[in-house]
């Protein structure tokens, strides 16, 4: 998880948590939050919502930005197509950060 709120407290802070079978979990993820994840075996992912898909709504960053320090523990994951576009955080303007 990584705050992407220039007006939070926390803005750029970032949260790493470990799911499994042993840990099975849900997690409420904030407006303006962002989130991905890293899958070392065959998973199920269930993503549960509180309105309409609206895609262009969506924001995302580059997984291995700097900026964030995210630890992912493996140096070439194997990253969608979509995701491979996302800009580092420096790149989004302001206007299209979250509030």
């Amino acid at each position: 998880l990584a705050d992407l709120r220039p007006s939070s407290s926390t803005f750029k802070a970032t949260e790493t948590i470990e799911i499994g079978d042993d840990n099975p979990v849900g997690i409420f993820i904030p407006v303006g939050v962002a989130h991905g994840f890293l899958s070392l075996t065959d998973s199920v992912l269930a993503y549960l919502v509180d309105n309409y898909y609206n895609g262009a709504d969506e924001l995302g960053v580059a997984w291995n930005d700097p900026a964030l320090g995210l630890n992912w523990g493996m140096e070439n994951p194997i990253i969608s197509e979509r995701d491979q576009l996302n800009p580092r955080l420096a790149e989004i303007a302001p206007e299209k950060m979250p509030k």
